[in-house]
């Protein structure tokens, strides 16, 4: 006898998974879509590099490139196909009968692993193609209102809250929690940007201990904001280099933080708008805080000096 013909050593990684009844399976923090007839039982996947080839007795199902974004669904257009045909079989069989109630959306239909079994009136195959076109339209609904945030994070969500088996509000409250958090970042950087900081500085980062004779209790005061509600005026004095700035601007962040309207401008260039048009300083006029930095490194002629007064004595 020979000796056998070389066959090459198979070094995929080799590991099983249930599919859900979403027919879906969940790898690596994606889910792949899987076909309906295999929904309950178990399949073997081989991952080598980026490639999933999945298997079921043996036959290759479906291969999937995994995505580097986490929490992404994963399809195939042949099993999408397939379901939405099973989708306008179940249509026309189930469609018209009298009687038979609207499927609402639930958390139960979102979620079908949260409940202890199919439908009674529905397929598992009916089920898969419902609860997809669910998901597929909960998405689109998303990014109608602008919820860009849940949306990103909705698979990894529901995963959270199947493994912790959170309640619907607690779901509902993670969700809304992370949209908020977004919404309000993003109303942060958009107000920084208009604000024209030349610079991010907080009051955390200031020395107090480069100035000692600075009263830390009188400044810490300021960030109460109080004097913005007061229409009073707060002035920094001292030389180049202390830190001034870098205090006006820590005001400023905070301000920001607490929804008021803030502007940030050099006295030389809010001059030069104050002569040229009253519509240049509108921004500033609107405001709710106004810094105004660098006051007092150049001069200023008794006009100039008029325009700044008449600014400062702005109708509030």
């Amino acid at each position: 006898m020979g000796n056998l013909p070389p066959v090459p050593y198979d070094t995929s990684l080799k590991i099983f998974r249930p599919v859900y009844k979403e027919c879906q399976l969940s790898y690596n923090g994606n889910r792949y879509l899987i076909p309906h007839e295999l929904v309950g039982k178990k399949v073997m996947l081989k991952i080598k590099g980026n490639i999933i080839r999945i298997y079921h007795d043996h036959d290759l199902v479906v291969t999937y490139e995994e995505p580097e974004e986490k929490h992404r669904l994963v399809g195939d257009p042949a099993i999408y196909q397939r379901l939405a045909a099973d989708r306008e079989q179940s249509r026309r069989k189930y469609g018209r009968r009298k009687g038979r109630a609207t499927r609402g959306l639930t958390t139960a239909s979102l979620f079908p692993r949260w409940r202890s079994g199919p439908s009674p009136s529905m397929s598992v195959s009916q089920g898969c193609v419902m609860e997809q076109l669910i998901y597929e339209r909960l998405k689109e609904n998303l990014a109608r209102l602008k919820l860009g945030r849940i949306a990103e994070i909705f698979d990894l969500i529901i995963a959270t809250a199947e493994e912790e088996k959170l309640s619907y509000c607690s779901f509902l409250d993670r969700l809304f929690e992370e949209e908020v958090a977004a919404k309000e970042r993003r109303r942060i950087d958009m107000a920084l940007q208009m604000a024209g900081l030349p610079a991010a500085k907080t009051i955390d980062a200031y020395d107090f201990t480069f100035h000692p004779q600075l009263d830390k209790k009188a400044v810490m005061e300021l960030f109460d904001l109080t004097f913005i509600a007061k229409h009073e005026n707060v002035i920094f004095l001292g030389p180049p280099g202390v830190g001034k700035t870098h205090l006006a601007i820590a005001l400023a962040i905070k301000a920001l933080n607490h929804c008021f309207r803030v502007c940030f401008i050099t006295m030389a260039t809010l001059i030069t708008r104050l002569k040229e048009s009253q519509a240049r300083v509108k921004p500033y006029l609107n405001a709710s805080l106004v810094i105004v930095d660098e006051a007092g490194y150049l001069p200023v002629t008794a006009q100039e000096a008029h325009l700044f007064f008449q600014f400062r004595l702005r109708p509030v």
